[in-house]
């Protein structure tokens, strides 16, 4: 599986790389919401997963997942945030194929979340 991590912090892009690298999935690594969506516009027909935090300078995490489905409708992601937020929080223009997980997370949370968010992802019309 191919996973695009957009995080403007370099040692959560970091451990996410190596947790994720180690559980067999290739990865695409961005440091904005910009640089995210650059990366996905050039290889979107490769990704199949976005892990974008929800809190960045900039272009903000849902900005960013609602550009990146103008290109890929029913792309699958997962925002991922250290504030005190939960899956319900997500917009609900973005609900459909979007996970929430809480930072900090274990090795085997985020492995999980990245199968299950990739498997439960449906077709959007």
């Amino acid at each position: 599986m191919k996973v695009l991590v957009i995080d403007d912090e370099g040692m959560i892009r970091t451990l996410a790389e190596k947790i994720l690298v180690r559980a067999g999935h290739d990865v695409f690594l961005a440091d904005s919401g910009q640089q995210g969506l650059d990366l996905f516009r050039e290889y979107s027909e490769k990704i199949d997963l976005l892990i974008i935090d929800m809190t960045m300078d900039g272009m903000s995490g849902e900005d960013t997942l609602r550009a990146c489905r103008v290109i890929q409708p029913c792309i699958a992601a997962v925002f991922s945030s250290g504030q005190n937020l939960q899956e319900s929080d997500i917009p609900a223009d973005l609900a459909i194929n979007t996970s929430f997980l809480q930072k900090p997370y274990r090795a085997s949370q985020l492995v999980d979340m990245v199968e299950q968010a990739v498997a439960a992802a449906v077709p959007v019309e």
